[in-house]
């Protein structure tokens, strides 16, 4: 379905009056549609279309689009959560969901697998945290939630991942809670260059680069099992 827009006043209110659009529909028609009645059939393709035309800060938009987006991006976060939740074995290796579930699979098994990935992966990151034994909330400080999400790459190792639930922090901008990653036809084009000029390539890994990366936020968390706090660790 593609739009147009047709205005026919601005006006300074939280409104929908004055607003059309233009819809093509399948059968090769097109009309002229109220926003009012069109935002209540398809909200988010709405929404994204006043976002892709800079028409979302119009008084007729403001009040909605930003609501209906966000609404969506909580749908598409616990759709992928469900997935991740779904999913009980990876190239034949049982994966958990808790720490507690990861030891509980090594004790079973006899081995350490699942042991070592948690140990590995809080040593890199406590690098980032303060500790303070006063057991007082800091001032000016927002409480965010924690987990570890675990994961078996290709060659069966082992790997865990502490995660914050950055999303469910009120008022948090998408920079702070979502980071970017180079796409594979990106590192393919790259190759492709270094290929065609005769170009040697050198690659490395550099782990949990982030955690030392500012921000203007502050948070705290309650120590769990997760940052090694537990006789089971």
């Amino acid at each position: 379905m593609r739009f147009a827009i047709f205005s026919w006043e601005s006006r300074n209110k939280i409104t929908t009056k004055g607003w059309e659009f233009l819809v093509s529909w399948k059968d090769g028609t097109q009309s002229w549609v109220r926003l009012a009645d069109i935002k209540d059939s398809f909200p988010t393709e709405v929404a994204e279309y006043a976002v892709a035309n800079k028409i979302s800060d119009e008084p007729a938009f403001i009040w909605w689009v930003h609501k209906v987006l966000r609404r969506k991006k909580l749908m598409v976060c616990a759709a992928r959560k469900t997935k991740y939740w779904l999913k009980s074995h990876k190239y034949g290796v049982r994966l958990p969901k808790t720490i507690k579930e990861a030891l509980q699979i090594d004790k079973e098994t006899g081995t350490d697998y699942w042991r070592k990935a948690i140990q590995k992966e809080m040593k890199n990151v406590m690098v980032t945290f303060e500790f303070d034994d006063s057991d007082k909330i800091p001032v000016g400080f927002q409480k965010i939630l924690c987990h570890m999400v675990f994961d078996v790459k290709i060659d069966l190792t082992r790997k865990a991942r502490l995660v914050a639930d950055g999303h469910k922090v009120p008022e948090t901008a998408k920079e702070y809670t979502y980071s970017t990653v180079p796409s594979k036809d990106s590192i393919r084009l790259f190759f492709l260059v270094a290929a065609l000029n005769g170009l040697d390539v050198l690659s490395a890994d550099i782990q949990n680069a982030y955690l030392t990366a500012p921000i203007k936020e502050k948070y705290y968390i309650v120590a769990s099992e997760a940052m090694g706090f537990s006789e089971s660790m």
